[in-house]
């Protein structure tokens, strides 16, 4: 979310020695143009709002002009067009915010997903909805591995005595 942007600015100067640039999606289309167009991969962090990348409806069509249109159809070109990922590492804070699968906040996480080597998803937001929402989640992260909705739903009842332990022992 746009209000965490200078808290991750500050965090990873502070902790992390590292300098990154807040942006929005016009910065991001043109760093990554300069990636696809030299292909010379060169180090940046940015950090950005899920609000400012947000896709919009029907992106694809070329006739969606805007940063955000643009930058969505670059990802999802830049993903199947490519075997070098234009995206090292790609970090979503407060990210229950992607939990449902309609929204444009996940279909933005789909578009980093496949343009990144790397995924990590934060939030310290206990997901205490139904299990689909996780579900989306894990999809987003493995897709590979979660797959389909009734198979997890398997998975989370096979793990059931093994919660029910652990909150024995708590």
């Amino acid at each position: 979310p746009a209000m965490l942007c200078e808290k991750w600015r500050t965090d990873l100067r502070v902790r992390f020695g590292m300098e990154a640039e807040i942006v929005s999606a016009d910065r991001i289309l043109e760093k990554l143009n300069g990636f696809l167009t030299h292909g010379t991969p060169h180090s940046f962090s940015l950090i950005t709002s899920l609000e400012g990348l947000r896709p919009p409806a029907n992106y694809e069509q070329l006739e969606r002009t805007g940063a955000r249109a643009a930058l969505a159809r670059l990802l999802d070109q830049a993903s199947t067009l490519s075997e070098e990922k234009p995206l090292d590492l790609v970090i979503i804070d407060e990210a229950h915010y992607l939990r449902n699968a309609s929204t444009a906040n996940h279909r933005l996480g789909n578009l980093l997903r496949d343009a990144a080597r790397h995924l990590v998803l934060l939030t310290a937001t206990p997901i205490q909805i139904h299990s689909q929402n996780l579900y989306q989640l894990l999809r987003l992260i493995s897709p590979e591995d979660f797959y389909n909705i009734d198979l997890f739903d398997d998975m989370l009842r096979a793990n059931e005595p093994v919660v029910q332990a652990l909150r024995y022992l708590w």
